[in-house]
């Protein structure tokens, strides 16, 4: 074992990979994963590649998962998580009550999201087509569903589909972060404010003061 003495003991010497937490394991193996997919791309990495980053054997790559598109499928699932996770975030520091602000926050928290993770969003949808991902944008967007539905009680705005609003709000931002082709932060932030213009001046509410 490289860097380590012979004479150690089982009590002092480092875990290998076949005795860490399970957890641990496959979460090494999909960072390892990601890395090489990012790198080189999915078709030219083989899982013998895979699992020498994470320092694991084949065997324990296909105790996992079956195949390198489950261990895609497990990075799109983590991908979506982590985006509401963040997005939710946000939230929590969001006014409870103002729903134009909520509303403006989920915008703002959703853009910034997908702008740091670009290169991860386009590998993980990479094949991904419209018919088998309802159930993932389901998770992404009932946050934006909530506030819609919340703001729509309290007379903020006023909507025929609430559903319908919700896939429009969300589609639109995810297009203006796919097509924009922006590269400054001022250009991100100008997009984030037009976003919050358009949306909120859509549903008949009044947009908030806007960040500069």
């Amino acid at each position: 074992m490289s860097g380590f003495s012979d004479t150690l003991t089982p009590m002092t010497a480092a875990k290998t990979p076949r005795t860490q937490p399970s957890e641990v394991r496959r979460r090494d193996l999909l960072e390892a994963a990601a890395t090489l997919f990012l790198q080189q791309g999915f078709d030219a990495t083989p899982v013998d590649e895979i699992v020498l980053r994470a320092g694991m054997s084949k065997g324990l790559f296909y105790h996992y998962f079956s195949s390198k598109q489950e261990i895609l499928a497990a990075l799109r699932e983590q991908f979506i998580q982590q985006f509401h996770d963040r997005v939710q975030g946000a939230l929590e520091q969001a006014p409870e009550d103002d729903w134009v602000q909520r509303l403006a926050c989920w915008i703002r928290a959703s853009v910034q999201a997908y702008r740091d993770t670009l290169e991860m969003h386009d590998l993980v949808f990479s094949d991904h087509m419209r018919s088998n991902y309802q159930g993932e944008r389901n998770t992404v967007t009932e946050p934006l569903h909530t506030i819609l539905c919340e703001g729509q009680k309290a007379g903020a705005w006023s909507v025929a589909d609430v559903d319908l609003t919700a896939w429009v709000i969300y589609q639109g931002m995810h297009g203006a972060v796919d097509n924009m082709g922006l590269e400054t932060p001022e250009q991100w932030a100008a997009m984030e404010n037009n976003l919050v213009t358009l949306f909120v001046s859509m549903l008949g509410a009044t947009p908030p003061h806007q960040n500069t």
